[in-house]
């Protein structure tokens, strides 16, 4: 192939491994050490170089300064921020092109850049940190190396060489790796030819510039004192992650399977037994084992994989020349081995790359549910080591973030959130999470998932008694002196009213719950609970929530919230919504068992009821809303605000979304608002429409949730939430206030405006992850539920078949249809008595892929977890499935595959054996 079209294949590869690093760079959020990287480059010049010479582990400060200057100029987002990074990855391949071109030929060339471009260890490439220009400096050091060491000794190859040797030491301090090797072998070379005093001078400088560095930073002096004392054994495994993440990518923060490692050492192998066919492969194999001897004998803190970017390349010339199409039996086989090998290892690198990252996406989703959640005076703790940096690249609300400690737990005097990020990772033994149950009352907790956390706490309330008051919580020797506090003082002051009450269950079960109230409360209180259970057994309480339903006298629910139930004493702060309006109110508790989806009956049969809780609401005077609007309609009533949406939302789901409404002379009766989801041609796709309040004039200010299902089929893009206020049988009526004007997408600030249809603001559909590839099918099973779906069969576990046990099931459908209800799948057990003794409905996959989401032709696998009734005789039952309409508890028609229809709708698909074990 001539050399033209080798070039052509050049411009094919930098193109794709462009649109690869492109894939999800803006969607994926910044991990801790991007964000870390973004505040170090943000600073001053002065105060960037002055924390880079005092700050202990932190890098030198070429990439900050590059980076200080592009963030001046390039918008604050992720995309921009990485950017730079993926520049820098994109140059690196023709570099590598080049360098292997200098020892090779094109086609070896073309193979090295495919490495370059594909690997998952590009992933790192794309970062926005200092390792994509490390490889470029490397590559570009190389290069040059080479250069000198084919075409001779001149000053000025010698000057470029120590120049750009120069400043990638000042871009990672693991490239001295790099330059004393190139140092000893450009001796070693120059020692037989003329050159060698050029060498030794020139290297001279550059070390003495190293060590001036090295006297003048007080960080790095402190940093290498401190590694040096590290166990030897600590090395030997960052060392073997560090091979590991040469080939799949890194950092690695979970364990590798015995199967990956084995397919990495195999590709290593090969590497190094393949560079004996190259020019110079001395020099090259002494590069890979140089710097990881070094590494042992000097070991560093965390080893990284990145920190061996240049060893990347020896590695790649080493595969190449065993991927070239070679003319003997052997080799190719050879080659097509490695391809084997080497093709599902990135695929598996660029899947965990995904994986690591999701974890900081859902960071930033914890943070945009605190922003919704706060008000002034709130404590704000950090839980879990080193997300300062994250934190506060994300965090766009009002509360000064502290470190939580026991101290701060057992001397908590106002609410406080709570935001984990792999908080076992500093608390292995668990102290902070045990104080938090034991001390504080958990109001609302969420767990995005086993790394991120976001929790509300209300401290112990403080029971009044005449003049003075005391804590309601236990002695602590972390505690502590605080004084009295007196009633009306803003802390969670109670005068003394409480009540205790004993409630027996099957079992030997019972639970003593004790309430702890105001007289009057207040939007933000709380109703304090105490729930402990008389047995600590964690296997019999396991699956069990407390439950708060709350009341007015006409029995409307107005809020409802579930707390997990601990072995211990489970401690839950009941809050008082915002905008709830001024009233008595009830409060029912009761204990839920998540397993059978249903509340556990008391012996007596009745819930804890309440004595009466009285409720004034004086909110519009002190509550301000997350968005405040301030927009008046018709001169009746006003918009205060809303709460934050997230910023995009799939298909099908429902957006949940709360108005703030006050009227100086009360609410007159029949007026009605409508919400509404519009695209860009000005068409309606999804509306909330109600009337906004039934209750006349009685109240001034009002909390107005509502939700908005988004269709399961509209495209995705963004689209414009809008309002609209009008009274029954009457004309709309007209907003004013102030609105932000936009021209061609750039804000003008805000000016008065007016008009009928109001934008509350914006909103990014995205796609469903659908499937449309066969699944494979363990049972294949054919039946048809008519409009809807084929059922194409089942995978089930029955091992756990046994009273009071359940039964895992998975049903594969595709469907024909695309249905405009939801209809809801039913999983009938039915004994051989006939009766149904377990049971599981709702709409497909637990209720995230409801049918208005499906589109014809598509794939859902659909998991249920059938409990079986602790009375269940046994026997052989028979698993029953099929849909039906809730609103009309009609089931649908359903049909086997020779056409007959099934008796009652009712699918058979297959008999289990329920027997005690």
């Amino acid at each position: 192939m001539k050399g033209k079209w080798w070039s052509w294949w050049l411009v094919i590869v930098l193109t794709l491994a462009f649109w690869l690093r492109l894939w999800r760079v803006g969607e994926l959020a910044l991990w801790y050490d991007e964000a870390s990287f973004y505040w170090a480059a943000s600073k001053p010049l002065a105060d960037l170089i002055a924390y880079t010479l005092k700050a202990t582990f932190e890098h030198p400060p070429f990439a900050f300064i590059l980076y200080h200057f592009w963030i001046k100029f390039a918008p604050n987002n992720e995309f921009s921020l990485r950017f730079l990074a993926m520049s820098f990855s994109i140059l690196a391949i023709p570099l590598a092109w080049r360098l292997t071109k200098f020892w090779g030929s094109e086609r070896l060339a073309f193979l090295v850049s495919i490495v370059f471009a594909f690997a998952p260890f590009g992933a790192c490439f794309r970062e926005a940190r200092m390792y994509p220009v490390m490889l470029v400096l490397s590559l570009s050091s190389l290069l040059l190396f080479s250069s000198l060491l084919r075409n001779g000794y001149s000053a000025w190859r010698v000057a470029s060489l120590l120049a750009v040797n120069g400043l990638v030491f000042f871009t990672h301090y693991y490239a001295l790796w790099l330059i004393l090797w190139e140092f000893m072998w450009l001796g070693l070379e120059a020692y037989r030819k003329k050159g060698l005093k050029q060498i030794i001078g020139g290297f001279a400088l550059l070390f003495a510039l190293i060590a001036g560095w090295f006297l003048a930073s007080k960080g790095l002096r402190l940093s290498v004192s401190l590694v040096l004392g590290q166990p030897k054994l600590k090395a030997f495994v960052d060392i073997e992650r560090a091979f590991i993440g040469v080939i799949i990518g890194g950092p690695l923060v979970e364990p590798i399977p015995l199967a990956v490692k084995v397919a990495v050492l195999l590709t290593w192998l090969s590497g190094l037994w393949g560079l004996r066919k190259t020019k110079n492969g001395l020099a090259w194999l002494s590069l890979i084992i140089f710097p990881i001897a070094l590494s042992l004998a000097f070991p560093w803190s965390n080893i990284n994989p990145r920190f061996f970017l240049y060893v990347l390349w020896p590695l790649a010339l080493s595969w190449a020349l065993q991927l070239q199409l070679n003319h003997s039996f052997w080799g190719r086989i050879q080659g097509l081995l490695l391809w084997t090998v080497l093709i599902p290892l990135w695929f598996y690198g660029w899947h965990l790359h995904f994986r690591l990252n999701s974890a900081e996406n859902l960071y930033r989703e914890a943070l945009r549910k605190l922003e919704f959640m706060e008000k002034p005076g709130d404590k704000l703790f950090l839980y879990g080591p080193s997300h300062f940096h994250l934190f506060n690249y994300y965090y766009r609300g009002f509360l000064q973030p502290e470190n939580i400690s026991l101290e701060k737990i057992y001397n908590l005097q106002q609410r406080a959130f709570v935001l984990g990020l792999a908080g076992w990772a500093s608390d292995p033994k668990g102290e902070i999470i045990k104080a938090l149950r034991e001390e504080a009352y958990l109001a609302w907790e969420n767990w995005l998932s086993d790394w991120v956390y976001v929790g509300l706490y209300y401290p112990p309330p403080t029971l009044s008694y005449g003049n003075q008051a005391q804590f309601y919580r236990p002695e602590s020797p972390h505690r502590l002196f605080l004084p009295l506090v007196l009633s009306g003082s803003g802390k969670p002051t109670i005068e003394g009213e409480t009540k205790t009450q004993t409630k027996e269950f099957a079992g030997g079960l019972s639970f003593t719950l004790t309430e702890i109230k105001g007289p009057i409360l207040h939007p933000y209180d709380a109703i304090y609970y105490t729930l402990c259970p008389s047995l600590s057994n964690h296997q019999t309480i396991k699956g069990l929530f407390f439950n708060i339903r709350l009341y007015d006298d006409e029995g409307k629910l107005w809020e409802s919230q579930d707390y997990p139930i601990y072995s211990g004493c489970t401690k839950a702060a009941f809050v008082i919504p915002w905008g709830l309006p001024s009233g008595v109110y009830k409060a029912i508790a009761q204990v839920y068992d998540a397993r059978y989806g249903d509340f556990l009956r008391s012996v007596d049969g009745e819930p804890w009821i309440t004595h009466p809780i009285s409720v004034q609401n004086d909110w519009p005077a002190k509550i301000v809303p997350t968005n405040p609007k301030n927009v008046t309609f018709g001169g009746v009533v006003q918009l205060l605000g809303t709460d934050r949406w997230p910023a995009e939302i799939e298909q099908g789901a429902s957006l949940p979304m709360t108005l703030y409404w006050f009227a100086p002379d009360g609410f007159p009766e029949g007026l009605e608002r409508t919400v509404r989801l519009q695209g860009k041609e000005g068409e309606f796709v999804a509306s909330f429409e109600s009337e906004l309040i039934k209750t006349g004039s009685a109240f001034k200010s009002l909390t107005d949730r509502i939700s908005l299902k988004i269709p399961g089929r509209v495209p995705p893009g963004c689209y414009s939430i809008t309002l609209e206020v009008k009274h029954v049988h009457n004309a709309v009526l007209r907003w004013e206030g102030l609105a932000e004007q936009r021209l061609f997408g750039v804000s003008l600030g805000k000016k008065w405006a007016s008009g009928e249809v109001y934008k509350l603001g914006e909103i990014v559909i995205i796609p469903i992850p659908r499937s449309f590839r066969k699944p494979y099918v363990a049972n294949p099973f054919e039946a048809k539920v008519e409009g809807v779906a084929k059922l194409l069969g089942y995978e089930f576990d029955s091992s756990e078949a046994r009273p009071g046990g359940s039964l895992r099931l998975t049903l594969f459908w595709q469907a024909t249809g695309e249905p405009e209800i939801s209809y809801t799948v039913f999983t009938h057990l039915l004994g051989p008595d006939g009766r149904i003794w377990g049971q599981k409905d709702n709409p497909p996959v637990k209720g995230s892929r409801p049918t208005t989401t499906w589109v014809e032709g598509e794939y859902i696998a659909d998991e249920y977890t059938i409990p079986i009734h602790p009375e269940a005789p046994e026997g052989t039952y028979t698993l029953y499935v099929g849909f039906y309409n809730p609103q009309t508890m009609e089931r649908l028609p359903a049909f086997g595959a020779n056409g007959q229809r099934f008796p009652n709708d009712a699918i058979p698909i297959a008999t289990v054996e329920v027997a005690r074990k």
